[in-house]
């Protein structure tokens, strides 16, 4: 999520993790889920948050929703919010120089992460 620090824009792109490892997304979905949107709209700026920030919730089978966490910066997988729109680091350098944040919303996307181990051997 992105909230600006006057408070007068807001957006955020949920997503869904599919697959991690150690914790980290490796596998996440950009999805339209109007309902987490206005639950993290609310959060947002009760507790006055400004920039981006991270927000999760569980979804049940049987579609009740949870609140679990938040933090307060980019989250480890915010590349795919920004390859799908939601370019929070520009939007704070937007607002530093005193530019409009130009926002038109965020497609669906799928991420994907792949890590490879390469070997470097001495030659004694």
């Amino acid at each position: 999520c992105f909230l600006s620090k006057d408070s007068r824009f807001f957006a955020c792109v949920p997503r869904i993790r599919i697959a991690t490892k150690g914790g980290l997304s490796t596998k996440t979905s950009t999805v339209q889920h109007e309902k987490l949107s206005e639950y993290a709209r609310k959060i947002a700026f009760a507790l006055k948050l400004t920039g981006a920030s991270n927000i999760q919730f569980i979804e049940t089978e049987k579609k009740e929703i949870y609140f679990i966490e938040i933090n307060p910066r980019f989250g480890g997988a915010y590349i795919a919010s920004i390859e799908a729109g939601l370019n929070s680091p520009l939007f704070l350098l937007n607002e530093v120089m005193g530019d409009p944040i130009e926002y038109t919303g965020y497609k669906n996307l799928t991420m994907l992460r792949y890590w490879e181990e390469k070997y470097e051997y001495s030659m004694v």
